[in-house]
């Protein structure tokens, strides 16, 4: 789906009308539309309103509804700009691909590959306060057709900050169990520098000191509950397995956890159960 500039633009010029020659058909409607204002449009810098699509439609001999799903992914794509930046994101034009995508109802972008950490973080903050882009990633979370595509909804959602999202995303993960590995090798080789095939195959048993530190740094990560979960996985490993200081460490993020799921996870951890099902 393009943004609504575009579909203006290419629908005016499949017309073969200029500006000027649009902006006096919608002066039949109402007669104070200026060529300026159709540029404007069609160059992003404002959007269309309601009354104004309902004419285009009209004009254009376009659907309603593609017009107003156009004005939902020029709204996204303006809140990436606006999200990114405030970010350190490498790939600004995936986070803008991403958005539209969601915006749009298109869950092939994130079907097939892994999105990146600092891209999921932006994601987050650009869809937390959009209830259609948070419908859509709930939905894909729960019944997308490949582990990825849940895994990088879930993801998303657990950056957003919305209390019953960061709730729900652990509670997904507990039953989903290939995209609970998924999610798991994810972290492992982000934090610890794995090769995707030993990530895999990493295990919180017999834990190094140099792993625990950077369990422990994740446990405390107040940004992202995701990563807090994941550390308590492999530190209430290392617990069954007798480490003291993984023990110790979980007791003190017990004191401090905001999230039920995880306190939960922690909780069971401390007493030798494995609520994860030994997903590693």
């Amino acid at each position: 789906m393009v943004d609504i500039g575009t579909l203006i633009r290419e629908r005016r010029s499949a017309l073969g009308w200029s500006q000027r020659g649009l902006a006096v058909e919608l002066c039949k409607f109402r007669p104070t539309l200026t060529r300026d204002e159709i540029k404007s449009w069609e160059s992003g810098k404002h959007i269309p309103g309601e009354e104004w699509r309902g004419h285009l439609a009209t004009v254009l001999s376009v659907p309603l509804s593609d017009l107003d799903a156009a004005a939902t992914v020029s709204r996204m794509n303006r809140r990436a700009f606006l999200a990114i930046s405030g970010l350190a994101v490498a790939n600004t034009t995936l986070v803008t691909d991403l958005t539209a995508s969601t915006a749009s109802g298109d869950y092939v972008p994130m079907r097939d590959y892994l999105t990146p950490y600092a891209v999921d973080h932006a994601m987050a903050r650009i869809v937390r306060g959009d209830r259609g882009a948070i419908r859509r990633l709930t939905g894909w979370m729960q019944d997308g057709e490949t582990v990825k595509l849940r895994v990088n909804a879930g993801s998303i959602l657990w950056k957003t900050g919305n209390t019953d999202l960061v709730e729900a995303a652990p509670h997904q993960l507990m039953h989903d169990v290939p995209a609970r590995d998924w999610y798991l090798k994810s972290y492992a080789r982000r934090v610890l520098k794995l090769p995707w095939v030993d990530a895999g195959n990493y295990t919180g048993r017999n834990m190094s000191a140099h792993d625990l530190r950077v369990h422990v740094r994740e446990l405390s990560d107040q940004l992202d509950p995701g990563s807090r979960w994941c550390a308590a996985v492999f530190l209430g490993q290392a617990v069954r397995s007798g480490n003291p200081h993984a023990r110790a460490a979980l007791l003190d993020a017990l004191r401090v956890e905001p999230v039920k799921e995880n306190v939960r996870l922690i909780g069971l951890s401390l007493v030798g159960e494995q609520p994860w099902k030994d997903a590693a």
